[in-house]
């Protein structure tokens, strides 16, 4: 007799955010393949496949969108992400100007993509104190305001990653 496997649930995900923010870096972390410091800036929309491990011992697999952060793509990028149960849109903790460009980016999922899970990843903590341009306190403020969980997170490290998507998966 044939055993019955359960099926694997589907999550689709879209990683968007500003050019350089991490993105790629961080959905490396999630299929686990090694951090390289110097990759090269995602073109359009790459769609990718992983499987994640919850804690409670269940399997997801996760369809990923990697997109590019450049403005003249956007308009292509959003089409893509049409069909995603939900966003991580990623900032640079060292860099305010991409942290200061959320706000676009928000109202372009709202304009683009009506009402969809998003949460805010803080990528690059593993990087020097000093470096760092966007405190904690600001960015957990402007998720707060903004109605968005937010995770801090290091693509290098890995750190938050995984909690960041268990919440997400839990939310879908």
């Amino acid at each position: 007799m044939k055993e019955n496997k359960p099926k694997l649930q589907l999550v689709k995900l879209g990683v968007i955010g500003d050019s350089m923010a991490g993105k790629t870096s961080i959905i490396n972390s999630i299929m686990n393949i090694e951090y390289t410091e110097n990759l090269i800036s995602t073109i359009g929309v790459e769609k990718l496949e992983a499987k994640f491990s919850l804690n409670d011992g269940h399997n997801i697999k996760l369809i990923i969108w990697d997109t590019t952060g450049q403005e003249r793509a956007r308009e292509m990028v959003f089409k893509t992400l049409k069909a995603v149960n939900g966003l991580i849109l990623v900032f640079d903790v060292t860099g305010k100007n991409l942290f200061n460009n959320l706000d676009s980016w928000l109202k372009q999922i709202n304009n683009n993509l009506g009402n969809k899970l998003i949460i805010l990843f803080g990528n690059r903590i593993d990087l020097p104190k000093e470096r760092r341009e966007v405190s904690t306190e600001e960015a957990k403020e402007y998720a707060e305001k903004n109605n968005l969980p937010y995770f801090e997170v290091s693509a290098k490290t890995g750190q938050g990653i995984k909690e960041g998507i268990s919440y997400f998966v839990n939310e879908v």
